[in-house]
C-alpha cells in the first residue's frame, strides 16, 4: 500500500522551519562577517598606533604618562624658579586686585589716553601686588623651570601655574603701561621682556596646556 499522504499542515510547518533556519543562518553569517571586519579593523588600527608610538619614541618624545613625567626633568633648586613663581602667585592671589587681573585688560587703541578709571585700576593692581614683582623678576632671570607637576596622574595632573602665570603677565602689563604713559621707555621694554620670560618658564613642559599658556604670555607681551 502507498504511504499515507503528508498532512498539509505538516508540509506548511516543515517549510516554515526551513525558512526560520535559513534566516537564523543568514543572521549568524552576517554577525560573523561584521565581527571579522571589526576585529580586522581593530588589528589594523592597533598596528598603525604601535608604529606611530614607536616613531615618537625614536624621536626621544614621551608617550606614556610615566615617560612624560621623566621627560620633564628636575632642576637644581638654585636654577629652578618654581618656588619664586609660587611666592608671586600667592602675593597676587591675596591682593584686592586679583579679580581685576583675572580678566584681559582692555587698553585704548594706539596713542589714545587712558581713562581715569582705567588708570586708577592699573595703579591699584600694581600697588596691591607690589610684593609679587621681586620674586617674578628673580624667577624670570632663571629661565625655564620645573613646576611641581606629577604627570603620572594623567588627566588628573594639577597645573595651577597655568592659570596664575597669565595673571602675573597682566600685572606686568599694567606696570608696563603705566611706565610707558609716564615716559619711562626702558621700564616699559623691560616689562615686555619679562612677560615673554614668564611664558618661557613653561617651555620645557610636555603638554598642550603649557604650550598655550606660554603663547598667551607672549601675546600679552605684544
Amino acid at each position: 500500500m502507498p504511504p499515507p499522504p503528508i498532512p498539509r499542515s505538516a508540509k506548511h510547518l516543515s517549510g516554515l522551519q526551513r525558512a526560520i533556519f535559513i534566516l537564523v543562518a543568514l543572521i549568524i553569517l552576517f554577525v560573523v562577517l561584521i565581527t571579522a571586519l571589526l576585529v580586522g579593523r581593530h588589528l589594523y588600527l592597533s598596528a598603525k598606533i604601535k608604529t606611530k608610538l614607536a616613531q615618537i619614541r625614536a624621536d626621544q618624545e614621551p608617550v606614556t604618562v610615566q615617560e612624560h613625567d621623566a621627560y620633564y626633568q628636575p632642576l637644581p633648586l638654585d636654577t629652578n624658579g618654581a618656588a619664586l613663581y609660587k611666592h608671586a602667585f600667592t602675593a597676587v592671589r591675596g591682593s584686592a586686585s586679583h579679580h581685576f587681573l583675572q580678566d584681559a585688560v582692555e587698553l585704548p587703541k594706539g596713542t589714545n589716553a587712558l581713562s581715569e578709571n582705567l588708570r586708577q585700576s592699573l595703579d591699584k593692581a600694581v600697588a596691591d601686588s607690589k610684593n609679587a614683582f621681586e620674586p617674578l623678576r628673580k624667577a624670570a632671570a632663571l629661565g625655564p623651570c620645573r613646576f611641581p607637576i606629577d604627570y603620572t596622574n594623567g588627566w588628573s595632573a594639577l597645573m595651577p601655574h597655568a592659570a596664575e602665570l597669565p595673571i602675573c603677565g597682566r600685572l606686568e602689563l599694567c606696570n608696563g603701561v603705566l611706565k610707558e604713559r609716564s615716559g619711562n621707555v626702558d621700564a616699559t621694554l623691560q616689562s615686555v621682556e619679562l612677560i615673554c620670560k614668564y611664558g618661557d618658564s613653561v617651555r620645557s613642559q610636555p603638554d598642550l596646556i603649557s604650550l598655550l599658556t606660554g603663547s598667551e604670555e607672549r601675546r600679552v607681551g605684544k
